[in-house]
């Protein structure tokens, strides 16, 4: 079975090793630049949650939880997006996941306004289960020697992986149950689960316990090869044997190139599914950024948010006003949209909107109007715009912006139009 670890060292022959954040000895591969199809050729993957809660943080909230620099967010969530997509891209292809859970809890991450939790199940492209606390009592290292306090609830396959991986296991975080059959509970509380097993049609996740502190590199292989002796009998089709190893080595030609396009087939399955979902995300895109020339106002002002940030401004709805602020390369405006063409009552509620936000602001705000008025008709019909009008928007210091404009300059990812805008 091939095998490939994320975040956790093995040595075996044959075993992938990648990682998510780097690795100082520079044996594992860096996941994010091996790209959505690392995992094409690997039957399991054991994945070690925990790393992605490390630090170093910038600093610590009331709670105790650590945040990470705006840059250090960047990249925790960079990473968890190529994961994710990896991981999906290796389920459907009726892979099984181990994830090695981490404790229960969060790292604070940076976005544009706030700072909010990131949990690393959320790198899981299915629904993960949630993660608690343990009790205080059962969540301590116990002594060398020591019994451990958590025991194995599910028959074979999972009975006998349990007997030979226990003592490398420890639970750091309780599971919801819902989403899992649990196959392994606290001894004195059987209602807390540690380990879970679910079947993602056509792949497998595998919740186990993580792994001991410092386990040394004998113990962590063995542990591989014990989940990878766990993952081969949940893999059993009882409609087909399993041939030994020593005949997928060298099987008969028929069958060895029959094989090969059963892979080729599935890879060219998956390409195809993820090119269907990339091309429909982008074709929504373009029709949210599109109603820039033909939407409602507040379909214009959905659309504006998506288009600005491809010029690199920053955008700020102001809410029921249908106002937008905009900041770009330190200029600001406020783009007004109004139903009605850009007439002196349009105009003057532009002037004021720029006056009351730059109040608010104490810096200067160029007054942008945009009208839907014409919206309703194709851009072919439209008559040209009225002169009058625009002049004497511009004796009121007020801009006025064409949708359709702006939307070929967003097509060109050309930003001088919205520079012009703001240059007062």
């Amino acid at each position: 079975m091939n095998t490939a670890t994320i975040d956790f060292p093995c040595r075996l022959a044959g075993v992938q090793t990648f990682a998510l954040q780097g690795d100082p000895d520079g044996a594992a591969r860096p996941l994010v630049a091996a790209g959505v199809r690392a995992l094409d050729d690997v039957d399991l993957v054991i994945w070690n949650a925990a790393p992605l809660l490390a630090g170093p943080f910038e600093r610590f909230e009331a709670d105790g939880r650590g945040v990470l620099s705006p840059e250090q967010s960047l990249q925790r969530l960079v990473q968890s997006r190529a994961l994710r997509a990896a991981l999906d891209r290796f389920l459907r292809r009726a892979g099984t996941l181990a994830v090695l859970l981490p404790a229960a809890g969060s790292v604070g991450v940076h976005t544009l306004q706030e700072v909010v939790g990131f949990e690393p199940l959320e790198s899981l492209p299915d629904r993960s289960p949630q993660l608690a606390a343990l009790p205080a009592a059962a969540s301590s290292e116990p002594p060398a020697g020591a019994s451990l306090d958590w025991r194995s609830i599910a028959g074979e396959p999972f009975s006998a992986f349990f007997a030979a991986a226990a003592p490398w296991l420890q639970p750091l975080a309780a599971l919801d149950g819902e989403a899992l059959r649990p196959i392994a509970v606290l001894a004195a509380q059987p209602d807390v689960i540690v380990a879970g097993y679910r079947y993602v049609r056509p792949g497998r996740l595998l919740w186990l316990p993580a792994a001991r502190p410092a386990l040394a590199p004998a113990k962590a292989d063995a542990l591989v090869d014990a989940v990878r002796s766990l993952a081969l009998r949940l893999g059993v089709d009882d409609r087909v044997a399993r041939p030994p190893a020593w005949w997928l080595a060298a099987p008969p030609v028929d069958e060895s190139e029959l094989a090969d396009r059963v892979a080729a087939l599935v890879r060219h399955r998956l390409d195809t599914e993820d090119a269907l979902e990339r091309s429909t995300r982008e074709l929504a895109d373009l029709r949210r950024v599109s109603a820039l020339a033909w939407g409602d106002r507040e379909a214009v002002l959905r659309a504006l948010a998506d288009a600005m940030s491809r010029f690199g401004a920053y955008v700020q709805p102001i809410g029921a006003d249908h106002e937008v602020v905009v900041e770009h390369d330190g200029r600001v405006g406020v783009i007004v949209v109004v139903a009605a063409l850009p007439t002196e009552p349009a105009v003057a509620l532009a002037v004021a909107a720029a006056a009351r936000i730059g109040a608010d602001l104490g810096v200067p705000v160029r007054p942008i109007l945009m009208s839907v008025a014409e919206h309703g008709m194709p851009l072919s019909e439209r008559p040209a715009p009225d002169p009058q009008r625009a002049a004497a928007a511009a004796r009121a210091g007020v801009a006025v912006l064409d949708g359709a404009a702006l939307l070929t300059a967003w097509r060109a990812a050309d930003p001088a139009l919205l520079v012009a805008l703001l240059r007062r």
